[in-house]
């Protein structure tokens, strides 16, 4: 089988619409003004449109030459770098921030096959290799339009995009049956135990600290720099998803037992896992439940406790 060519992502895009930034300071939200989309603005391969805010259109016009129009493909690169979305029609003429680039493919490659290209392992550590900084990391402009891409046929790019997108379909039917699946334990458990903070039922008690171990020391802990998008083995930090991110370093494989518990210190967040994981940022804690108590009650109970709030800690 003939090798692939692999070209600089620079040269899938439009010339007349090179890869750019957007606004550096868009100032105080404008209710009648020019909206921009930020990083956060970005989710689930598309624009919240009904989340932007605006600037003044004397602003706007000094970046038009990062304008959007329907399809671009946008990619954030600082903070979160590799983050994808395509602008949606209703997004048509705004603008975008300093943190995210857009990306105005060519109609000599398919966008979807661009965008899922973007969000593969690869691409995602040749971004990581690129990243900079400290305080907030990011990726050049110029290293953005240096990434390397695969590029078969424009029919091989369309079937591989339609692989793709039927595939996060199904992720995201899965997810949302996992939330009824979870919703209808959070019943079960309340049905039985009652509600944990009051004990209304007059269960036995015993210290926390008596009840559970911490698992945590030990293992190692990846950067959110280092997350890719897609891997072998699961990222786990304190945000709100269950998984942050992905690796495929098996080396960094957390040495606990399974099923796990793991608590986010700052976020009060409690997550379930059945298959092995890596540790993501500091505050993250595995609860490991001593003698007489089960890895699901624990899940449970710690769900639906009211942690007392400590500030950051």
């Amino acid at each position: 089988m003939a090798k692939r060519p692999t070209v600089p992502l620079e040269a899938l895009v439009d010339p007349a619409r090179p890869i750019t930034y957007g606004i550096v300071q868009p100032g105080p939200h404008v209710p009648d003004g020019v909206p921009y989309v930020r990083v956060v603005d970005m989710h689930g391969g598309t624009v919240m449109a009904e989340r932007l805010r605006r600037t003044t259109s004397e602003i706007a016009k000094a970046y038009r030459r990062a304008a959007l129009a329907t399809g671009d493909l946008l990619v954030s690169i600082r903070g979160h770098v590799g983050r994808t979305a395509f602008v949606p029609p209703e997004v048509e003429g705004a603008n975008l921030t300093q943190d995210t680039a857009r990306v105005a493919v060519s109609a000599e490659a398919e966008p979807r096959y661009v965008r899922w290209y973007v969000e593969s392992p690869g691409a995602r550590r040749w971004m990581a290799k690129h990243t900079e900084g400290v305080a907030v990391t990011g990726i050049s402009l110029s290293d953005l339009r240096r990434l390397p891409v695969s590029l078969p046929t424009r029919a091989e790019q369309v079937r591989i995009a339609d692989i793709l997108d039927r595939a996060d379909v199904i992720r995201r039917m899965r997810k949302e049956a996992l939330g009824l699946a979870e919703a209808l334990q959070r019943s079960a458990f309340l049905e039985q135990f009652g509600d944990p903070n009051v004990n209304a039922k007059g269960w036995k008690t015993r210290p926390f600290e008596s009840a559970v171990r911490d698992a945590t020391g030990g293992n190692a802990k990846v950067p959110q720099s280092e997350y890719l998008a897609r891997g072998a083995i699961p990222i786990v930090d304190q945000g709100a998803t269950t998984i942050g991110g992905w690796t495929d370093r098996d080396e960094l494989i957390a040495q606990v037992g399974l099923p796990a518990v793991v608590f986010g210190d700052h976020t009060k967040h409690v997550k379930w896992l059945e298959r092995p994981f890596v540790l993501g940022a500091d505050g993250v804690k595995v609860l490991e439940p001593l003698e007489g108590v089960k890895p699901s009650y624990l899940l449970w109970a710690c769900r639906l406790f009211r942690f007392p709030d400590a500030g950051y800690s």
